[in-house]
């Protein structure tokens, strides 16, 4: 079907394309439009592996943050926020005395939960006592506010912070925990006889920030990852925020696995090895 089609061009993953053409397929036939799927008509995906940080590369990625980033990233790694969720997180969404972390609707810089759906999420107490040390020294109602623009006076700062990937893979190339095998092109906009150009640049992440092994996102699937040791499936849930259980039924797979690295080693196999 073209239906299914439409939003390749735009780079959207077939997943999400289905997912449109779901909520497209209820409004048509809530209109009254009389529609018949045949067999083979809905596209299959593939349900990707869940990628997480291991300890090892998690202290070393810490040890090469500064006191600014390091706060950033273990907000990331204890709540399982997603990017604009960390960006607008705001003095008010922080519970003091419970030791919680709010996700909630803030209309005034456009920001909406996810699936409409605010939440709170316990976290550990030195992770509180850092925020609160770091409340004292801050002039705005954004935990992690944008820094003033050094030259255009108008970008005054004091907005949610739009950098934070850049900072990840920054600290990541410091650390010195690239793969060192990305390639690719980004670019650079210069001026040409006072007109903006877009010029692209070759890289190769060994000697750039722009690994695609380190993102916002692997910070999520760290934190579910590892609270599914210590809570079920729908306390998982209901922390990550997903509408659907079968979206967090993913990282049960994950966990099996990584239960399975010690009997994998101390099985018979090994003897032939």
């Amino acid at each position: 079907m073209e239906l299914f089609a439409a939003g390749r061009d735009g780079n959207l993953n077939q997943k999400t394309i289905n997912k449109r053409v779901i909520v497209t397929l209820q409004a048509m036939r809530a209109a009254g439009a009389s529609i018949h799927l045949r067999k083979g008509d809905w596209p299959k995906t593939t349900e990707k592996k869940v990628d997480i940080y291991q300890p090892e590369d998690l202290t070393k990625f810490f040890a090469a943050c500064t006191a600014e980033e390091r706060v950033v990233f273990q907000v990331f790694l204890c709540t399982g926020f997603r990017e604009r969720e960390v960006a607008n997180l705001a003095w008010t969404n922080i519970d003091w005395r419970e030791g919680k972390l709010n996700v909630s609707a803030k209309p005034e810089v456009g920001f909406t939960p996810k699936s409409y759906e605010e939440r709170s999420v316990p976290v550990p107490r030195a992770l509180i006592t850092f925020l609160r040390e770091r409340m004292k020294t801050s002039s705005s109602l954004l935990v992690f506010p944008s820094l003033p623009h050094p030259t255009k006076q108008e970008c005054k700062g004091d907005r949610p912070n739009n950098h934070m990937l850049e900072m990840c893979k920054e600290v990541a190339f410091r650390a010195g925990l690239n793969c060192g095998y990305c390639e690719g092109e980004y670019a650079v906009y210069v001026m040409r006889k006072g007109l903006s150009h877009a010029d692209k640049r070759s890289y190769c992440c060994a000697n750039s920030p722009r690994c695609a092994d380190w993102y916002l996102h692997k910070f999520r699937h760290t934190f579910a990852t590892n609270m599914l040791q210590s809570v079920d499936i729908r306390n998982l849930q209901v922390l990550l925020g997903h509408k659907n259980i079968s979206t967090t039924e993913k990282y049960l797979k994950t966990m099996r696995l990584e239960q399975l690295r010690e009997k994998v080693e101390n099985s018979s196999l090994t003897d032939y090895l």
